[in-house]
């Protein structure tokens, strides 16, 4: 019984890390929608799009890595 349960919540953590791996990579990618716009907007390049939008320096690396 012990071994089932431990599956289980091997299970329902592996379940919780996918949807939340998901839902970063959602808001990634709705950051990159916002940048593009702002570029195609204001005619303006990356690293501008992203100060312009507040984008925390942190995470700039890896949108500009994705754009």
């Amino acid at each position: 019984m012990k071994m089932r349960e431990e599956r289980a919540e091997a299970a329902a953590e592996a379940y919780d890390k996918g949807k939340n791996e998901g839902k970063a990579a959602g808001r990634d990618e709705q950051q990159l929608e916002s940048v593009r716009s702002v570029m195609e907007s204001l005619k303006c390049t990356k690293e501008r799009a992203l100060e312009i939008l507040k984008v925390p320096a942190e995470k700039r690396a890896k949108l500009l890595a994705l754009l």
